[in-house]
């Protein structure tokens, strides 16, 4: 059995602003990690870099201890390594199965996984 290949084009203002306007920050599963989120350059339908703090899943004040928070930079291209990642073979119940890049049926549930996957390498918070 062998292995295919499959690409996608998305057009990258598309995929920031799906992944930015989709609400995500309200999802009750975002809020048990995500901190801060300041656009550093861009805003949220426009591409640029995002720096966000959250919360490292060894911290046992669960965020309430801001000197405990992690920050990172993301950029169009962590998202899409993000986006990759989930798209080959992530399942996700909770955001009706399998991720797609379909940005017509982007929410805030597969936002969440998107960011979780963008800063923790995996799902984390479920």
């Amino acid at each position: 059995m062998g292995k295919v290949i499959i690409k996608y084009e998305l057009e990258d203002q598309e995929l920031w602003s799906a992944m930015w306007g989709s609400g995500f920050e309200s999802d009750p599963v975002t809020r048990n990690y995500l901190m801060s989120l300041d656009f550093i350059e861009g805003d949220w339908e426009t591409v640029g870099i995002v720096k966000v703090g959250y919360v490292d899943p060894n911290d046992d004040t669960e965020g309430e201890d801001e000197s405990k928070w992690l920050t990172k930079r993301l950029n169009i291209v962590d998202l899409v390594e993000a986006l990759e990642v989930a798209i080959k073979g992530y399942r996700h119940v909770p955001c009706g199965g399998d991720i797609t890049p379909d940005l017509e049926n982007w929410d805030a549930c597969i936002s969440d996984i998107i960011l979780q996957l963008a800063l923790y390498g995996k799902e984390v918070w479920a």
